[in-house]
């Protein structure tokens, strides 16, 4: 019995998944973005530090660079 129902907990699994990655990567509408602060160590160029400041901003944390 355990082996028949295999491929439906492998679906099961891969839609926990989908679901998981959904509203873990739903955000807001939209944020202002102040170029010049953004941390010259979250990349090379603008567009590497901006992914990455995305990325952090996902998880609650907005970084900012004062110096």
């Amino acid at each position: 019995m355990v082996i028949n129902c295999m491929v439906l907990q492998d679906k099961y699994d891969l839609l926990h998944f989908y679901r998981d990655n959904l509203i873990a990567n739903s955000g807001s509408v939209g944020d202002f973005v102040n170029l010049p602060t953004l941390p010259t160590i979250l990349g090379k160029n603008l567009a590497e530090r901006l992914m990455k400041w995305k990325a952090y901003a996902k998880q609650g944390m907005k970084l900012l660079d004062t110096s």
